[in-house]
């Protein structure tokens, strides 16, 4: 499901088994529409959705006083109401249709995709760095919520800079230490634990692994920590 559909060509012999839906996350009744008729037509032929994954996300380059309400509102509804609309829908049909029915295949593998600023905002990112931390804390809660179901796996990708568009201005000061994470070696790393049904946090590059840390340490020593990586210079604020 997206706004724009797919540029990219599928090999034939995967077109079969691909559906796209024309539907712009950030509006909440056309996804809430879009995303009950899916799970509505694949109940009536006795399927279901056994892998989400949740991924849609914008940002912005201003100010928290620089950012109109509208926007704020945007950022929120795509990058994290999305998601809490996707997630219930589909747990819930998940858990009142599919696994009462003992479907062959009742499995249910969910990926949220978050970002290392979800744990450490920096300068001009507030409301996008926000929006991600709410990804983080609905994955932890969620997990003890469903962890009656082993059927239900959580996964929760938090990383650095992507090979994406999304954040093609930005050049990152230290490549040694934070290197720019390559978006289809990162993809297929969440196939592969889909395959083998892992469930948990997948961090990349390395040092995303640590940096929740910083949070932890004295006001003085995370001062120190911002300003040796740049962070808070590297999103230079819209004019």
């Amino acid at each position: 499901m997206d706004i724009i559909s797919p540029e990219f060509q599928f090999i034939d012999k995967y077109m079969s088994k691909i559906e796209y839906h024309k539907c712009n996350v950030g509006n909440r009744k056309e996804l809430q529409f879009v995303i009950e008729k899916v799970i509505e037509n694949l109940n009536n032929q006795k399927k279901n959705i056994s892998i989400c994954i949740n991924n849609a996300g914008i940002r912005h380059n201003e100010s928290l006083l620089s950012l109109s309400q509208e926007k704020i509102d945007s950022i929120f509804n795509v990058n994290t109401m999305s998601h809490i609309l996707v997630l219930k829908a589909i747990l819930k049909n998940h858990m009142e249709e599919v696994i009462p029915r003992e479907l062959t295949n009742n499995n249910l593998f969910i990926v949220s995709v978050s970002s290392i600023l979800g744990t450490l905002a920096p300068k001009n990112l507030s409301i996008y760095s926000a929006s991600k931390a709410a990804i983080i804390q609905i994955h932890e809660a969620l997990t003890q919520e469903v962890s009656h179901l082993p059927m239900i796996r959580l996964l929760l990708v938090t990383t650095g800079q992507l090979t994406t568009s999304m954040f093609g201005d930005v050049i990152p000061p230290m490549k040694f230490l934070a290197p720019v994470v390559n978006h289809i070696d990162l993809a297929k790393d969440v196939v592969c634990k889909i395959e083998k049904g892992e469930k948990g946090v997948l961090c990349a590059p390395l040092y995303a692994n640590f940096l929740p840390i910083v949070k932890c340490l004295p006001i003085f020593m995370q001062d120190y920590c911002r300003w040796f990586s740049g962070i808070d210079t590297q999103i230079k604020e819209n004019q």
